[in-house]
């Protein structure tokens, strides 16, 4: 790959694998590094010690270093892996910054002293981020029933005629003949 010595080129498949495998183990191998963040090493130059990059790399089988590292060692990119790779720990670094502006637009929804633009533009954007935007159709099914009430109350009555016509009829004494 032309790099320069000491510089780590990507991980094979394999190797990937592995590491893998070791990070479902932790406990046996505490002192690994974790392969999706950046191999530079940033301990301080005249210590043993080895200091990973703390920037999260998406796939350690294409590159092994941060943008900014992979400069510093001199690691070949051409412009077109240079933009994805860009974009990639772009994404990356907005993921994780999204639950903690998640918890900070609930908290300005839920002060009551914020103003009420504030909140209302807060709870917008909770909304659009989940899909929930304005420009997306709200489909509603709905069920509808018409009832004739006029049709009910003469039904009704007509039931109450009756009755109170056979109460009257009961009550009535029976005719005399004359």
């Amino acid at each position: 790959m032309g790099l320069a010595n000491g510089v780590q080129p990507p991980m094979t498949k394999e190797e990937y694998e592995e590491e893998l495998e070791h990070m479902r183990t932790p406990w046996l191998y505490s002192h690994m590094p974790d392969p999706h963040r950046c191999v530079f090493n940033e301990a301080p130059r005249h210590t043993s010690v080895y200091f990973q990059c703390r920037v999260v790399i998406a796939d350690p089988r294409e590159i092994r270093y941060c943008l900014e590292h992979a400069a510093k060692v001199g690691y070949p990119l051409t412009p077109e892996q240079r933009e994805k790779f860009t974009k990639d720990e772009a994404r990356i670094k907005l993921q994780g910054l999204s639950s903690r502006a998640v918890a900070t637009l609930e908290k300005v929804m839920d002060d009551p002293d914020a103003p009420a633009g504030v909140r209302a533009k807060a709870a917008t954007d909770v909304l659009d981020r989940t899909g929930f935007h304005a420009k997306a159709g709200l489909d509603v099914q709905v069920e509808a029933v018409v009832v004739d009430l006029g049709e009910i109350i003469r039904q009704r009555l007509e039931a109450k005629r009756a009755q109170l016509q056979g109460v009257v009829v009961e009550q009535l004494p029976p005719e005399e003949p004359a």
